[in-house]
């Protein structure tokens, strides 16, 4: 029943009552319903608490003509304290910018992903002088945009922000010495984010790229708590990214750091304090630590989130021994092989389901109290040392893992050794469970048995995990091993949301893996298949018997070569099912196909289906009039949904290690933008797009 209805007698309360209730509503769209409901509640509506903070995060509700309705008079423009307009890219900059100048007590602004001229910025700057926190995407490449959003006679507004978050969104071109051109001004930051877009260093380059004249300013952050630094884009000048990291660094007080997070593959060996300053490392709750044996490190008593490289096993171990009671998310990332000869071989095992077993075994306590736990290699491989016994790999990660008493994990990122054990060799019988034993093996990959009884025990025990990522075992005895029957134990884990698999391999066979999946994991909104070893057409099959009931999903990734050939399995099941897809990137690496023309009406199909913002499609049997009759297509939808943004691709990249071209992902939202990037670069130890462990533009935007 309505809470407008006359027998809830809402319209009965007090205007003070009524004024109380709207204030507890979280989404700006909800206020532009109630607005429109009755004279007494759209008078309300404009109360200054209800209005004190408006947020339209990625609210795809909104439309030019109720934003313009809403926001038509200036008194409501003046009551609005805080506004949320992060991602919402489809409303004219024009439009938003006339507003928000209007809105002269604003406080916060979060206008992520709106794509501002450097005069439209400058000059809603110039109005909002009261402003404390700031959210924007920089996109500004030349020297005179950068001087236009920096000049000297904003320096007021800079040096009175305490929280400034920057997407910086500007492809190959690197802005980073000019972001030093306003950030020497921000001298009052308390808490300071900057992500940028995740490009390949591979990646086809623009005639800009090396036209680059530095000239980085010092920066002075003495009040600065926290600082993350999400730096992805491998295009810029390895240099450049180092010097801007340092000056960074140097200008802030370590003394006040609360929380120090830097993802950088050219500066990473910074340690957030002094090694052995214990009074300021207990204070640190999230931290990043990059350590090998010339610098050892340690976590403090209040740390919640820590991210550590290494590469010596023993000096990891001694950082997970330090009590950390307050620990709730782990991120481990293994630079094989390890440097320091002299712990060879008694405490470096150089696999990656030795170590696991090894922490597992050594610090289940500190593992025990996590909600995240990630862990990946940088796919280093020695064969000499693998835990073989008579050329078997040995394993018992899975047993181990299902060992530990996890409190509250809802996390799980592990290469899929770290979920198998080895069967017992003394019984013939001896393999997966649940129908992993001796199968046909397709591809002629050779297929040792493991067992996943450990990890049966862990799912059983764990039915409240909500996100798993199986990624590649750097052993090829492992990861041919078939992830099968860790699928068929999924089904237990009843409240999962988020399935990731990367590069490993898939046996299928009659019983349908997907289908068992979501018919038991019914609030699973996030698939992500890539570079799987599997028979593609049975994929297709499988994985479209899923889809059909797969009434939750929202996102649906696939990287997989062939697919295009079974395309009709896939995408049929996708309109009959998925009715809350929101983003949907599929893209093949294959080149030949013997399908003679792509299912272009399944596609404009999907398009239509009212949730989906985001169809990215890769796929060489695309023909340029297919293309252009898709885009004639969608442009009919966006007239009924604005947000909708769709790109499709008739060409991969086989030459580079990036297999898209800069203009594939030109001006994407920044969560869209890394949808496609960073679909196959989940196991980079610097690039990973992983969440589990990790801060992320979610987080922060």
């Amino acid at each position: 029943m309505s809470l407008f209805q006359s027998s809830s007698h809402i319209l009965l309360l007090s205007d003070e009552l009524v004024v109380e209730i709207l204030s507890f509503l979280t989404s700006g769209l909800d206020l532009f319903h109630c607005s429109l409901t009755c004279t007494k509640i759209n008078r309300l509506v404009q109360d200054k608490k209800v209005l004190k903070n408006v947020s339209f995060r990625r609210e795809i509700g909104v439309t030019a003509s109720n934003f313009k309705q809403f926001f038509s008079s200036s008194s409501v423009c003046l009551k609005i304290q805080s506004i949320n307009l992060n991602a919402i890219v489809w409303l004219n900059s024009s439009l938003l910018h006339s507003n928000l100048s209007k809105m002269k007590n604003l406080q916060e602004l979060h206008i992520a992903d709106v794509l501002f001229s450097s005069n439209q910025f400058s000059s809603l700057l110039s109005k909002l002088t009261r402003l404390q926190k700031l959210s924007f995407t920089w996109t500004w490449t030349t020297k005179e945009e950068a001087d236009e959003v920096s000049k000297p006679s904003l320096s007021n507004t800079f040096s009175q922000l305490s929280s400034l978050n920057m997407y910086i969104s500007t492809k190959d071109i690197c802005p980073l010495d000019k972001i030093t051109w306003m950030l020497q001004y921000c001298t009052g930051l308390e808490h300071l984010a900057i992500f940028t877009e995740i490009l390949h260093k591979d990646v086809t380059y623009s005639n800009n790229r090396f036209n680059i004249t530095v000239n980085i300013k010092d920066m002075k952050f003495m009040k600065l708590k926290n600082l993350m630094l999400d730096l992805k884009n491998r295009t810029y000048p390895g240099l450049l990214e180092r010097e801007f990291v340092s000056k960074i660094v140097a200008g802030l007080d370590p003394a006040n750091m609360d929380g120090f997070w830097c993802s950088s593959y050219w500066k990473r060996e910074f340690l957030a304090l002094p090694p052995g300053d214990d009074n300021n490392n207990s204070k640190l709750r999230l931290l990043t630590i990059s350590t090998d044996y010339r610098h050892p490190s340690s976590l403090g008593s209040n740390t919640k989130q820590a991210s550590l490289s290494f590469a010596c096993e023993k000096h990891i171990s001694d950082l997970l021994a330090t009590p950390c009671p307050k620990l709730e998310k782990l991120t481990l990332q293994h630079l094989l092989p390890c440097q320091n000869k002299s712990e060879w071989p008694h405490h470096c095992s150089h696999s990656c389901h030795g170590f696991l077993s090894k922490i597992m075994k050594e610090h289940k306590g500190s593992l025990a109290g996590l909600k995240e736990l990630s862990y990946r290699t940088n796919g280093f491989r020695d064969k000499d040392r693998d835990n073989k016994v008579d050329g078997v790999l040995h394993m018992e990660t899975g047993q181990m893992l299902s060992s530990i008493k996890f409190l509250q994990l809802t996390k799980l990122a592990l290469p899929l050794c770290g979920l198998l054990d080895s069967p017992d060799q003394t019984d013939d019988s001896a393999g997966m469970s649940s129908g992993m034993g001796k199968k046909r093996i397709s591809h002629g990959v050779k297929k040792l048995n493991f067992s996943n009884n450990g990890f049966l025990e862990f799912a059983s025990s764990l039915p409240g995990l909500e996100h798993l990522e199986i990624l590649p075992c750097v052993s090829d005895q492992c990861s041919n091993a078939g992830a099968e029957g860790v699928l068929e134990a999924v089904p237990k884990l009843s409240k999962l949301k988020t399935l990731i698999l990367v590069k490993v391999a898939l046996n299928f066979t009659s019983k349908p893996l997907f289908q068992e999946i979501f018919s038991s994991c019914l609030s699973l909104e996030h698939l992500h298949l890539s570079s799987l070893t599997c028979d593609t057409q049975k994929f297709c099959r499988d994985l479209g018997l899923g889809l059909k009931k797969a009434n939750s999903l929202k996102v649906l990734k696939v990287f997989q070569n062939q697919w295009t050939q079974f395309s009709k399995n896939l995408l049929e099941p996708v309109i009959e099912g998925c009715g809350l897809l929101e983003q949907m990137v599929l893209i093949d690496s294959s080149k030949a196909f013997t399908l003679k023309k792509f299912p272009l009406n399944d596609l404009i199909e999907i398009a239509k289906k009212d949730r989906l913002s985001f169809l990215y499609i890769c796929s060489e049997l695309l023909t340029i009039e297919n293309i252009k009759k898709l885009k004639s297509e969608v442009k009919k939808s966006t007239n009924k949904k604005p947000f909708l943004i769709s790109r499709f691709q008739k060409v991969f990249v086989r030459d580079k290690l990036a297999f898209y071209h800069l203009e594939d992902l030109s001006n994407l939202p920044m969560v869209f933008h890394r949808a496609v990037a960073g679909i196959n670069s989940l196991t980079n130890s610097y690039c990973s797009t992983s969440t589990v462990g990790n801060v992320t533009i979610e987080d922060v935007f």
